[in-house]
């Protein structure tokens, strides 16, 4: 593996410079993801972050951006599980309106890679971050269509450098959440 976190199974995706899981989505790791989003288990952000902590130091960066979700998924959900994996230690270099989700979307669990591509675009606006160097964070990357989507609108808002840090990936062609 060479460096911290899962780079063995990461694929390219368009817009991301950079990015890492920090464990597979298969096992302990998808099912603490899964309890996570879907059980509201909060406690378990806690040993997330800390899997996903090393990660964090292997590229420079001056934005943490937590890939947000629609304001009626959070008020049925109560919480955005990508805000809660950002490192405490990393909570100053948060940035979490530098993009916001500005389309309710269908959940991805259902969708093929291409309807998920559909699913996402147009659905971010990003504020200007000119020249910055901003990192995505996420709980899970299947296809990677959200992360695409938020690192191509981060760069039209002149990001530039988008990197991505995901708790979990699940290799391509595994089943869906």
């Amino acid at each position: 593996m060479g460096d911290a976190g899962v780079c063995d199974v990461c694929f390219s995706i368009r817009g991301l410079d950079w990015m890492r899981a920090a464990v597979r989505y298969e096992g302990t790791g998808g099912d603490a993801a899964k309890s996570l989003k879907y059980g509201r288990r909060c406690e378990l952000a806690s040993p997330m972050r800390i899997a996903m902590r090393p990660i964090f130091d292997l590229a420079k960066f001056d934005a943490i951006v937590p890939v947000p979700i629609h304001w009626s998924r959070r008020s049925f959900r109560g919480f955005n599980q990508a805000e809660l994996l950002v490192p405490e230690d990393l909570t100053r270099a948060a940035h979490p309106n530098f993009l916001r989700r500005v389309k309710a979307t269908k959940p991805h669990w259902r969708l093929t890679a291409g309807k998920r591509r559909q699913n996402v675009r147009n659905a971010f606006a990003a504020k200007n971050c000119a020249g910055l160097r901003v990192m995505l964070v996420d709980d899970i990357l299947t296809t990677g269509a959200t992360l695409e989507a938020c690192a191509e609108e981060l760069k039209r808002a002149g990001a530039a450098w988008v990197g991505a840090v995901v708790y979990a990936v699940q290799r391509s062609g595994s089943s869906s959440p």
